[in-house]
């Protein structure tokens, strides 16, 4: 049985099985892509791979479609958020970060 046949059978939805199945291969992938940072490492970055998991799960939960119904603008909205998150810690990173010539060699 497919991921994506189990995940229809238990909610009623087809559709849901590749993206629940994306998310959590990269997951795993960034997870063990991290293992020479440290195992702590790691676990921030499953945990933070996982954080897009939140809407799809209660998509699933709606039993809505991903394409249709009530669910669409709330993964919209999400995905939104997420981006401009990104951006707004890229910003603030650049902004406070020492420029080289600022940077003084013990």
């Amino acid at each position: 049985m497919s991921l994506d046949a189990y995940i229809a059978a238990r909610i009623g939805i087809v559709g849901y099985g590749p993206v629940v199945g994306a998310a959590l291969a990269n997951t795993v992938a960034d997870a063990v892509a991290s293992l020479p940072e440290g195992h702590q490492a790691a676990a921030g970055i499953a945990c933070g791979t996982l954080i897009p998991v939140v809407p799809i799960t209660v998509a699933m939960m709606m039993k809505s479609p991903l394409n249709k119904g009530p669910a669409t603008p709330i993964l919209a909205g999400f995905c939104g958020i997420l981006v401009a998150g990104c951006f707004a810690t890229t910003y603030y990173n650049t902004l406070t970060a020492p420029l080289v010539d600022d940077v003084v060699e013990g």
